[in-house]
């Protein structure tokens, strides 16, 4: 952004550019100013006049700025400015040879320079800064808006956004905040809180009525309440089954109901009494409709493989299978157990001990459990770790 002092200087740099890149100089010289009144006038020249100025939107809201003493410098005025470029010239017949002449050198010169940085070389007191020079398009409503107010005749012109235009304030600077010495300044017990994360909700997917598993991060935070679809579960109604885990029901009715649809799941850690009081990151859940077929979360972390799995749901009528494989990932198909189905109601599915013990599952880590109802059809997985 190029500053000045003063806005006639900006029409001073004007007249330098297209003196040094012309070529050759028109008799009358360059000059800035008003337009000539007779448009056909012989001598030689080109005027340069300022039409109107207008303030950049984006610079209206400019802060103070910090100087290298320290003090605060109030912002400068940044505008764009529109100067209109005319040439004349005439033959002996009246023809605007020369005039035609120099407005296409005019618009040469500018197109061979669009911007300069300044102060020039031959201009060394006038601004500071880069300063660009675009042509504005030319349409028949902006003739007339350019030539009604002037009442002049028509002569060869073009127009020229200068921009950006800076000019000083003409405020004395603010003195600056007073320096804090070191050591000067002392802060008491400083702690830095981790916001609580929800790392997993398991099943994704879930009926009303059903149960998700909510796997947390607290940072040794007290959990106090738990949001759920807009619907706030005080500590007491939640199953914990760790510190990092909590089983939650969704209810289709009553004062905690929660309807059908894509639904955030938050929890806040910290109250007034024991501050601060942080909010996680919201997790998303689909809960379903009653006929869909789901498992819900088991309400404990890990099942004895002496004794029959019992799984609770909706939809589980049809059940014929009962997949397992390591939460980790599957390193090849034999990782995926295929348990056979003891027997199978609507709300829930049993496979028997002896069933288990055949699997030979991994004990001590988690494993993901599907469902199979119908080909090609699975319960979203829940997650549940096995012990002998």
């Amino acid at each position: 952004m190029a500053l000045f002092s003063n806005l006639h200087h900006v029409s001073e740099v004007l007249v330098r550019v297209i003196s040094d890149h012309v070529g050759a100089m028109p008799t009358g010289g360059i000059h800035s100013g008003e337009p000539l009144e007779n448009p056909g006038a012989a001598s030689e020249q080109i005027r340069i006049t300022l039409l109107y100025v207008t303030p950049q939107a984006s610079h209206r809201n400019d802060a103070w700025e910090k100087t290298p003493a320290g003090t605060l410098a109030p912002p400068p005025l940044t505008l764009s400015a529109f100067f209109l470029v005319t040439t004349y010239g005439t033959a002996t017949n009246e023809e605007p040879v020369r005039a035609h002449e120099l407005l296409g050198n005019v618009m040469q010169a500018f197109h061979t320079v669009p911007e300069v940085r300044l102060p020039l070389a031959t201009l060394p007191s006038r601004g500071e800064g880069p300063l660009a020079f675009v042509q504005v398009p030319m349409t028949p409503e902006l003739m007339e808006k350019v030539y009604m107010p002037l009442q002049a005749k028509h002569r060869p012109w073009v127009l020229y956004e200068v921009s950006p235009v800076q000019l000083a304030m003409d405020t004395a600077a603010l003195p600056g905040a007073p320096v804090v010495r070191p050591g000067g300044l002392r802060l008491g017990d400083v702690r830095v809180s981790s916001q609580p994360l929800i790392t997993r909700v398991t099943p994704d997917r879930q009926v009303q009525g059903g149960r998700v598993r909510v796997d947390v991060e607290l940072h040794g935070q007290p959990l106090t309440q738990l949001h759920v679809g807009g619907k706030t579960r005080p500590v007491a109604s939640l199953t914990a089954l760790s510190e990092q885990s909590f089983v939650v029901d969704l209810p289709a009715a009553g004062p905690s109901a929660v309807s059908r649809g894509i639904r955030d799941i938050h929890l806040q850690t910290g109250d007034a009494v024991n501050p601060p009081i942080l909010i996680s990151d919201p997790v998303q859940v689909e809960v379903l409709g009653a006929d869909s077929a789901t498992v819900a979360a088991p309400q404990t972390l890990s099942h004895d493989l002496g004794t029959p799995l019992q799984l609770e749901g909706a939809g589980l009528a049809t059940a014929t299978e009962v997949l397992v494989w390591p939460d980790v990932g599957v390193a090849a198909p034999s990782d995926i157990r295929s348990l056979a189905v003891a027997s199978a109601a609507a709300g829930s599915v049993q496979v028997s001990a002896a069933a288990l013990a055949a699997a030979s599952l991994v004990t001590g880590v988690d494993h993901r459990v599907s469902v199979k109802v119908g080909p090609h059809r699975y319960t979203p997985y829940v997650l549940l770790r096995f012990h002998a």
